[in-house]
């Protein structure tokens, strides 16, 4: 319980496909606490949809495993969920994705598999609190930052990723200030 009474928010972090070679959450969690929530590992996975899948493009539509995802968070009682995958995603109009998030579902996904691009260890658990970061920001209602080094920045590629630094900008804060005020 938080200090002025408030239920501590919480968001589920599942591993999205098998096999899942990234098993760290704790980038989730530290990401997810730039927004003051509490990030809990789901004791289930979620499969990949094959209705989701495009042989066209060999990659994984975010758009149609939001739902699915949605689904878990209502079932386990979380605020958010969190998906992490190493399937290569796209939306239409984009060759690729980093993450998607719907706010109004309270689900958001994140891929590794263009983060792990020239990365491992450290650099690779980087990339991901980013990312993650970046897209729980949308989850709690902030919108793409004009701003390069913010969090909120869009990145179209992992140098864009890199060149963030690991923080809210100080506009992109007082929003979140504002916010809970």
């Amino acid at each position: 319980m938080k200090p002025d009474g408030e239920r501590e928010r919480v968001i589920s972090v599942v591993f999205i496909g098998t096999p899942v070679t990234y098993t760290d959450p704790m980038p989730a969690g530290t990401g997810a606490s730039l927004y003051g929530l509490s990030a809990v590992r789901a004791n289930q996975t979620m499969e990949l949809d094959l209705a989701s899948y495009s042989s066209e493009r060999s990659q994984w539509d975010a758009n149609r495993l939001l739902p699915k995802l949605a689904e878990l968070k209502i079932n386990n009682g979380s605020d958010f969920v969190l998906g992490l995958t190493e399937a290569d995603l796209f939306v239409q109009g984009a060759n690729f994705v980093f993450g998607l998030a719907d706010p109004r579902k309270g689900a958001a996904i994140v891929s590794l598999h263009r983060l792990r691009d020239m990365a491992t260890g450290k650099k690779l658990g980087e990339r991901v609190f980013k990312e993650v970061a970046h897209e729980v920001g949308h989850l709690v209602g902030l919108g793409h930052c004009e701003n390069p080094s913010c969090i909120m920045s869009f990145a179209r590629t992992v140098q864009d990723v890199d060149a963030r630094l690991p923080y809210l900008c100080q506009e992109c804060s007082s929003k979140i200030l504002a916010a809970k005020g």
